[in-house]
């Protein structure tokens, strides 16, 4: 193999053939066998109705190491599990490919005869076929006709009818394909196998429910008017009765939708709990997605100036006894025309029995969840945000704000649980999405948001790729039983309240009690409500549903604070507006302090990361020491002091934190000293004059020393004067203790991510200019300290590459914490990581990260042509669990700016050329036309500009020979089909291109175009040689 270059009028690549022709004959085309041959195909009846068991037989004579490939009708249900283990002892490597129908098998003796049973599909006429090697078998052609009882069901209500099988549709995937339903069930050899195979076939319903009229066009919108002429629209996507569509228009008629395509956008899945062994024995919740119900009715129904839309559809299950139907599903959409609200109800009946001779595949407990890829305005990475007290969430891009509402539990059953997460479009098999497990960490519980009472307007998470989810608790659900969920979504404006506090400074005397007040007012709403709360605790009413009779107008709210309420020391109270449809005020804040006594103001605080009822290993403590004097009279020094505990109790202090601030509010470090033996910080020789305050902050982290401990507790110290004694200083003392029954401890995530210009040693970045990625995965916790489980299990990491950057093919490296390059582990069995890099797409997993142990990915990547003076910004997320199932996560950020053109001159050039080889072919009868054995392409390279034009050009400049007799048969063969045959001193044209954003190009042939070789009868054995010149020209 060898590639040649030189320069005449163009750029030249020489390549080379090679093609051996060996002894024998592949014949003619596959001929059918006659009666007695090598393979046959045989049943006892060619005739079935729908849905019903057909036996056919499968025999084979004097076959040695061949393959068996039987094709089924892709309607045909057919368990391979089953089918291989009564087998087992005839055949092996059994595999069947679903999509195709394919059923491939070796079989262990040189002649046998297997029955195989599989279930029939829709009416029609379906031919199973046979082949061995390039043989084929007579082929079983099957007629099969509808079931009566099918026929005859038409006019009964949808309340009477029985487990009747109707006409089913195909069902696709997300991207249109057909669905592969993978059953995570145990196998037919275990003594749990259920044969039953979950999936998701459709039936129609008999007819709508009553006091509802059908429509004809599933794809039927409705529509009604928001504020500033914009209009809301509802209606479904007829490939999926649990795919909403809903959106806006604006007053140009531009289309505003919150999700991010409307087939592949939401997903419903079906909740059981199971229980693992890893990494502790546990329950856990495992999901089955259910995309893909049709719709078969829908329905609408007008109600008090409302027109409701309803879809119906079914949930149903294959096996070998007929499908069957699970669960009908009912999909109602109703709207608000005074709030902008749509009301979802999902209504799910399960009307197939868990017990019996043929129970159900689904448990008798299950729930359900809901996942949303929102992408509002053309932002996917719009903040999802909390609405506030519990009621849901939002995302919002000026000047819209779409919210997901869970308060109408009038509706039905409001979902339990609900998060943000990020959709990740990643995986070592292709693009996927987001699953359950991303929004709900945790094991048994699977928590989201729900409980950390987001203040509105808080962010819940940041991500580069938004969306949502809703989860529904399991429960028992029997049969003929159903679940009414609901949630709604809001398109109204984000117009929100306005609020503002009066008298946001306040001292209270211990038994003291003030009013709190302030004006309120909102452009829009009939009725807005009025909340507080004191250091981020739960928001509680100051008044609920107040009319709002003059829109705009300012009115007075206040709300009484008692100092028994507070409690002493210092508070930070907060207040906000919420109007009916769910938007809030911006939170206005006041500081109210509760005075112990009238001569001075004494008092130590802390703020904390992390969980703030309880306290673990790495939180970050933010204490402040505060002292006032009120006694109106000079305390000529004075002092502040902490006792803190030592490193070897739990706490660590950051000692380039301490800080003092004196009476005239100057930052002081000189006074400070920090005695690390004995744990003491002391501030010395302050002057405090009557109505000034002094104060001592510092930072400490909690240590794995703590763990086990109830409390971990400071005491400070000062001395004050009092009236009684103005010539005495009194030394007095507070304390402080963390929260927490049990101090514990988690793994510490750090996902950090760098790059480095391998092209340029500068500031300033260039096209093309590639850069190497690092990107570290690392569990930070201190071996030293351990002393409880801190791994962090279940890690998935992931990074989509963003588009201004060409990843470079098999660049991919992982080093662990030692150097080492593991990369080769990525496809091994039980390996602890897996994955790699897919269409520049990153998605790694890894069953365990100890303290202090790390993975680096490392890839190169160039700057595409089209950054210049744009910023290339990449988010690495990694997301697992401690070993409660708790979540711990991470996420970085990297941003490659400055980035100018390319200082490389433009080129044109043949980036990648090929050998071609044509294997090794048997002698035919006839002329056959041979495939090229090799898959890389020819590649061309233009960084001359978008809209450059060049073109390929090749000629044959040594004939295929071997050493004696030459062959006359490469051809090449265009997109069109037509075939060139390549001559000595002739040029042909293969390819003509213009220069787009990406400057590598690829000449991509499919099996039957391209570089061919005609073969047949008069070719001499031998192995073949021959070159070709290609030539790559500049177009004008």
């Amino acid at each position: 193999m060898f590639n040649k270059w030189k320069k005449i009028g163009g750029l030249i690549v020489t390549t080379l053939l090679v093609v051996s022709i060996l002894v024998g004959s592949i014949g003619e085309l596959p001929h059918v066998f006659a009666d007695n041959q090598q393979l046959s195909l045989t049943a006892e009846t060619l005739e079935c109705t729908e849905d019903s068991l057909l036996d056919f037989q499968v025999e084979w004579k004097e076959l040695t190491n061949s393959t068996i490939v039987v094709t089924l009708p892709l309607d045909f249900q057919f368990n391979v599990t089953e089918w291989e283990n009564k087998n087992k002892d005839t055949i092996k490597n059994v595999q069947f490919n679903q999509e195709k129908g394919e059923l491939s098998f070796n079989p262990i003796e040189t002649t046998g005869k297997l029955s195989v049973e599989v279930l029939a599909g829709a009416e029609g006429s379906k031919t199973i076929s046979a082949k061995v090697n390039e043989l084929i078998a007579e082929p079983l052609i099957i007629l099969i006709s509808k079931n009566k009882d099918t026929i005859n069901s038409v006019d009964r209500p949808v309340e009477e009818q029985p487990n009747t099988e109707y006409e089913e549709s195909e069902t696709v995937d997300n991207n249109g394909e057909p669905l592969s339903i993978e059953n995570d069930a145990p196998t037919a050899s275990s003594p749990e196998a259920n044969p039953e195979i979950p999936s998701v076939n459709t039936s129609d319903f008999a007819a709508v429910d009553s006091g509802w009229k059908e429509l004809s066009d599933l794809k039927t919108h409705k529509t009604f008017a928001l504020p500033f002429n914009r209009t809301a629209y509802y209606g479904f996507n007829t490939r999926n009765v649990f795919n909403s569509d809903i959106f806006l228009k604006d007053e140009t008629g531009k289309e505003i939708a919150y999700l991010f395509g409307k087939d592949k956008s939401q997903k419903f899945y079906i909740s059981e709990m199971k229980t693992s062994l890893f990494p502790i024995y546990h329950d856990y919740l495992e999901y089955t997605n259910i995309d893909g119900i049709e719709i078969t009715k829908l329905a609408e129904q007008e109600e008090n100036g409302v027109t409701k839309l309803r879809a119906y559809g079914m949930i149903k299950s294959s096996s070998l006894l007929g499908k069957q139907n699970e669960f009908e599903v009912r999909v109602t959409l109703t709207p608000n025309l005074d709030t902008g609200d749509i009301i979802k109800q999902i209504d799910i009946k399960r009307v197939r029995s868990t017990g019996g001779l043929s129970p159900s595949p689904y448990d008798k407990k299950i729930g359900f969840v809901e996942l949303n890829d929102t992408k509002l305005n053309g932002e996917d990475d719009v903040d999802v945000k909390y609405i506030g007290r519990n009621q849901g969430m939002y995302i919002e891009s000026n000047p819209y704000k779409i919210m997901f509402k869970f308060n109408q539990s009038n509706m039905g059953e409001p979902p339990t649980n609900w998060n943000a997460a990020k959709w990740l479009g990643v995986g070592i098999t292709g693009i996927h999405y987001a699953t359950p497990e991303d929004f709900f960490s945790g094991w048994k519980e699977a928590k989201g948001v729900e409980n950390k009472n987001g203040q509105p307007g808080e962010v819940i998470k940041h991500l580069s790729d938004s969306s949502v989810g809703f989860k529904w608790p399991i429960s028992e659900m029997k049969k003929d039983q159903n679940r009414l969920m609901t949630y709604t979504i809001n398109l109204g404006e984000p117009i929100p309240p306005k609020l503002t506090i009066k008298n946001k400074n306040e001292r209270l005397k211990k038994d003291e009690t003030k009013t709190l007040q302030g004006t309120w007012s909102d452009a829009d709403s009939k009725y807005v409500n009025l909340y507080y709360s004191v250091d981020g605790g739960e928001s509680k009413p100051i008044q609920e549903n107040i009319a709002n009779p003059d829109k705009g107008k300012e009115y007075q709210w206040q709300q009484k604070i008692s100092a028994k309420e507070l409690g002493i020391g210092l508070h930070r109270i907060n207040v906000f507006a919420m109007d009916d449809q769910g938007n809030s005020s911006a939170i206005a804040e006041a500081q109210w302090r509760v005075l112990d006594q009238t001569e001075y103001i004494f008092e130590k605080t802390y703020t904390k990361s992390g969980d703030p009822n309880k306290t673990k290993v790495g939180d970050k403590v933010h204490y402040l020491i505060y002292l006032e004097n009120t006694s109106g009279i000079y305390y000529d020094i004075t002092y502040l002091s902490d006792q803190l505990p030592l490193v070897s109790e739990g706490l660590t202090v950051l000692s380039d934190s301490i800080v003092g601030t004196t009476a005239d509010g100057e930052k002081e470090k000189d006074q400070i000293l920090y005695d690390e033996e004995s744990g003491t910080i002391y501030f010395a020789g302050q002057n405090v004059e009557s109505g000034a305050n002094i104060q001592l902050e510092f930072d400490a982290v909690v240590n794995s020393n703590a763990i086990g401990k109830e409390t971990l507790i400071n005491r400070a110290g000062t001395a004050v004067k009092t009236k009684a004694s103005p010539d005495v200083l009194q030394e007095i003392t507070t304390e402080v203790s963390l929260p927490g029954s049990k101090i514990e401890e988690n793994p510490v995530p750090k996902v950090t991510e760098t790059y480095e210009n391998l092209s340029k040693n500068e500031e300033i970045n260039h096209v093309g200019d590639e850069l190497l990625y690092q990107l570290e995965i690392k569990n930070d916790a201190k071996i030293s300290q351990m002393k409880t489980d801190v791994n962090w299990y279940t890690i998935e990491a992931y990074d989509m590459l963003p588009a201004g950057l060409d990843y470079q093919k098999d660049s991919l490296r992982i080093i662990d914490e030692e150097d080492n390059d593991v990369t080769s582990q990525l496809n091994q069995d039980k390996s602890n990581i897996t994955g790699g890099i897919v269409e520049s797409m990153l998605d790694l997993k890894i069953a365990t990260l100890e303290p202090q142990k790390s993975y680096t990915v490392q890839f190169k990547a160039k700057i595409k042509p089209d950054q210049i003076g744009k910023e290339i910004i990449n988010y690495f997320y990694a997301k697992g669990t401690n070993i409660n199932g708790d979540p711990v996560e991470d996420e970085a950020k990297l941003t490659v700016d400055n980035i100018e053109e390319s200082l490389e001159p433009p080129i044109l050039k043949i980036e990648h050329m090929p050998s071609f080889d044509f294997g090794s072919l048997k002698l035919p009868k006839k002329a056959q036309l041979i495939e090229r054995k090799n898959t890389d392409f020819i590649t061309i390279k233009d960084t001359r500009g978008v809209g450059s034009s060049w073109k390929l050009t090749a000629q044959l400049t040594e004939k295929l020979t071997n050493g004696n007799q030459t062959m006359n048969g490469l051809i090449y063969v265009n997109d069109a089909g037509t075939k060139q045959i390549l001559e000595l001193g002739t040029s042909t044209l293969i390819a003509e291109g213009t220069t787009k954003d990406d400057p590598i190009q690829p000449l991509a042939w499919n099996a039957s175009n391209g570089l061919l070789l005609t073969i047949d009868s008069s070719a001499y054995l031998g192995k073949y040689k021959g070159s070709i010149e290609w030539t790559l020209e500049n177009v004008p």
